[in-house]
């Protein structure tokens, strides 16, 4: 989705990666139904930046994590993967971008279910970026039923409200 819209909103070429096949598939059908965005999306298959050439360098990558933590210690299915991330994924996001990151990096983040401050710890833990700003967006979730999880601000209306920062962060000088 992300890719989609970057496509629609000036972005000349994008390369999305995503670890799950079907979510993979998905993007590769869209694709062939909308031939106006023909040779300038790359679909690519598997873990953060592992399918990308080496010395592959990006001036902008957008990065759109599950926004859950991983609850338990089993393994997580192919769709829970979709929805927790393993305690590791930040900084080892992190870890990966500063090899392929030119300008920018756009975290797309909700702390709601996460712990306070852990994407700002993780980044001054990584210490290869520096955050430019962080943007807050809240909006109403779609009316279905009661919130499954704890910790959503409410509206006048005592309606959940889902709170997004996008982070946008630069590289350090090295």
């Amino acid at each position: 989705v992300v890719g989609f819209l970057l496509l629609q909103n000036g972005v000349h070429n994008v390369t999305c990666i995503d670890s799950n096949p079907a979510a993979v598939v998905s993007v590769e059908e869209d694709l062939k139904r909308l031939p106006h965005l023909n040779g300038r999306a790359e679909v690519l298959l598997g873990d953060l930046f592992e399918p990308l050439q080496p010395n592959r360098k990006f001036d902008l990558v957008v990065f759109n994590p599950p926004w859950v933590p991983k609850p338990r210690e089993r393994p997580l299915e192919m769709l829970e993967q979709a929805v927790f991330f393993p305690p590791d994924l930040i900084s080892r996001f992190l870890r990966g971008a500063r090899k392929v990151v030119n300008k920018r990096l756009i975290l797309i983040y909700s702390e709601r279910l996460s712990e306070p401050g852990e994407l700002q710890r993780a980044i001054e833990d990584d210490g290869g970026f520096t955050v430019v700003r962080v943007t807050s967006i809240d909006e109403p979730r779609r009316k279905r039923g009661k919130p499954g999880f704890k910790g959503y601000r409410l509206d006048p209306n005592g309606e959940p409200m889902l709170s997004v920062q996008l982070w946008e962060l630069q590289p350090m000088a090295r």
